[in-house]
């Protein structure tokens, strides 16, 4: 988008003509003074043009920042009113990229129990549940990853978890805050499993996104520029199971399993299909969803 800016000349020249005008007024006074009224008032009048073309111009800027045709940049000429335009793309380029950051991936609300904590150098030692989900296969990337992100935070906000992502996969933590047993951190896990599971139940198996649980224990940590963050081995070994899961089962890890068989949740006899003592995938377990 092009703003209607001033030409460069016209504006400089404006200005010359007042001061002009007003020295030919000074002079005149000396030698014709009726010449001097006729002076001073096209000084006026040159003033008074250049502050409505001034205020013209200020309106075109501000009717060009309101646009909603955020896509666009302002182009101006070189000079003053152009760096006055380029702060405005950067400005309007950071607010861009924060609003599509928010709509990628939706705050979670505050936890005043976290504001309050003090995590030591190496990190808080917990027992985590860590679930992670694919986007839906199909459509377009972004909207594949706002549809899973939107339904991630939602499961993520009913059990006061942590989210994060890692390429187009996201990972929902349980248990960070330490406050949980690690019984009842996978119960929510899986029940935040169920429910993802449920808003895809309608589609297509084909269009439903893939999830993975894993649990262990993890660090909470407060990295710079990251905040409140979770790493340790369920982590990844949530994101390495995606590669095996199904779309119409939850795949697990041996500790994620064994603590859901305990309480009644996983069937005694769940081996991933295939799966031999040694084999590739030994140690991954399927429960129904």
């Amino acid at each position: 988008m092009r703003l209607p800016a001033p030409g460069q000349a016209s504006r400089r020249l404006r200005p010359l003509l007042a001061l002009l005008a007003m020295a030919v007024a000074a002079l005149a006074l000396l030698f014709v003074p009726w010449l001097a009224l006729g002076a001073l008032a096209l000084a006026a009048g040159l003033i008074i043009w250049d502050q409505i073309a001034l205020q013209r111009d200020l309106r075109s800027l501000a009717a060009a920042i309101s646009s909603d045709d955020a896509e666009h940049k302002l182009e101006v000429s070189d000079g003053p009113w152009g760096e006055l335009s380029y702060a405005l793309n950067r400005l309007r380029q950071q607010q861009r990229a924060a609003s599509r950051l928010r709509e990628l991936l939706p705050e979670l609300p505050a936890r005043a129990a976290l504001v309050e904590w003090h995590l030591p150098s190496e990190g808080l030692p917990c027992d985590v549940a860590v679930l992670a989900l694919t986007t839906p296969p199909g459509g377009m990337p972004v909207a594949r990853l706002r549809a899973a992100a939107s339904v991630a935070a939602a499961a993520a906000r009913n059990y006061d978890a942590l989210i994060s992502r890692s390429g187009e996969q996201l990972v929902v933590i349980f248990g960070a805050t330490g406050q949980q047993s690690p019984i009842s951190t996978l119960r929510d896990a899986q029940q935040a499993a169920r429910a993802i599971y449920r808003h895809w139940s309608a589609s297509p198996a084909s269009s439903r996104p893939r999830l993975a649980l894993a649990s262990g224990q993890a660090h909470t940590v407060i990295l710079p520029g990251l905040g409140l963050s979770v790493v340790g081995q369920p982590v990844d070994q949530a994101l390495a199971l995606l590669a095996f899961a199904t779309e119409t089962q939850l795949l697990c890890n041996e500790d994620a399993y064994l603590g859901l068989r305990r309480i009644g949740l996983a069937p005694a006899q769940a081996r991933a299909p295939g799966a031999a003592p040694g084999g590739e995938r030994a140690g991954m377990y399927v429960v129904p969803l």
